[in-house]
């Protein structure tokens, strides 16, 4: 039996008047002279069905679309030879109860993961011994080290002596790492703290500041180390289980997760005023010149990170850098020597070229 029908084809707008007949694999379409057109499986009609009070409509995709006039019979003809058409039965109230408990335990576990889980991991984080954070650190040291894009020092004096300099500090500080400074060979304006004391410097920071600059800047970090901020966000990102596989010695896979996302982690407003204060004392309180720290900011408004991302530890999506350099104008002087000299500074520079 045929039935009338309208054919939109893709390639126009024009519908055709046709005549479909249903065989028993295939739906065949004629035009009004019982010429065959075209045949299709049933397989390729898609899903894709509108009955309304007038018409019923369902696509042949990708080359058009079929209008019938609305009938019962039609309708019930076409879920039986289709069964991809057929209309979906009402879920059972068992179903319902199970769909209520599912959506439940989702927006439950979003919101412990977006609201609970960031209070608990600073608590978290003061459990976490020294010799855990430092076998964490170890790991992406060796993931680190194998990355094309760091920098080996081609200067080792110089990086030995920058990284001793440090060091004395970090001693001065009561950090328990040992700091160690790496170059990322990209162009990006970032900079960030890993657990356990590796700071990264992106080239397309360091060609953007000076030297009095870089000075803050690893002063800033040496502070979100001190505060352990870095640890806290390992644990925010990868959870309990990290620090388990962590103590197991199994942890290289988390790792390498955590490193791939360290250059778009960001602390809060909070966290990054602390860093901020703290890494200039750090440098006041260890001799060295801390008035780096107002052009940096002003650095980072040029570069057009004015509120919402930034040197990633170093200045965060949150806080409002203005806001930054008027707290920092409070505490900054040019008493002391540079943490990095010009000469070094050059040197580090040329690194990155």
């Amino acid at each position: 039996m045929q039935y009338e029908a309208r054919y939109f084809d893709a390639k126009s707008a024009t519908p055709n008047d046709v005549f479909i007949e249903f065989n028993d694999n295939n739906l065949a379409i004629f035009d009004t002279s019982k010429n065959l057109i075209c045949q299709y499986p049933y397989f390729n009609l898609s899903r894709n069905t509108l009955a309304e009070v007038n018409d019923i409509r369902f696509k042949i995709a990708p080359h058009g679309n079929i209008v019938f006039p609305f009938s019962e019979q039609l309708l019930d003809l076409l879920q039986s030879k289709i069964p991809s058409l057929a209309k979906a039965p009402p879920p059972s109230p068992e179903h319902k109860k199970l769909i209520k408990k599912i959506s439940y335990f989702a927006w439950g576990s979003l919101s412990f993961v977006i609201f609970i889980w960031p209070l608990f991991a600073p608590a978290l984080t003061s459990l976490v011994s020294s010799d855990l954070e430092e076998n964490i650190s170890k790991s992406m040291d060796k993931i680190i080290l194998k990355d094309d894009l760091f920098i080996e020092n081609e200067n080792a004096a110089l990086g030995e002596a920058i990284d001793k300099r440090l060091n004395i500090i970090a001693h001065k500080e009561k950090i328990p790492h040992q700091i160690l400074v790496s170059l990322l060979n990209e162009d990006t304006f970032n900079a960030f703290a890993l657990p356990g004391g590796r700071i990264v410097l992106y080239c397309g920071l360091v060609q953007k500041v000076d030297n009095k600059q870089l000075s803050f800047i690893l002063s800033h970090e040496m502070a979100h180390i001190k505060n352990r901020d870095a640890m806290t966000q390992y644990i925010k990102m990868l959870g309990i289980n990290a620090l388990t596989a962590a103590a197991s010695g199994a942890n290289s896979n988390v790792n390498s997760k955590f490193l791939n996302n360290m250059g778009n982690l960001t602390y809060n407003r909070k966290l990054e005023q602390n860093a901020d204060t703290t890494g200039i004392s750090i440098l006041k309180d260890n001799g060295y010149n801390s008035s780096g720290a107002v052009p940096t900011f002003e650095t980072f408004i040029n570069e057009g990170y004015g509120y919402s991302f930034g040197i990633d530890n170093l200045f965060a999506s949150h806080p409002d850098p203005r806001k930054r350099i008027s707290n920092a104008q409070k505490f900054v002087d040019n008493n002391g020597g540079d943490l990095i000299q010009d000469n070094e500074f050059a040197q580090i520079k040329k690194a990155c070229k």
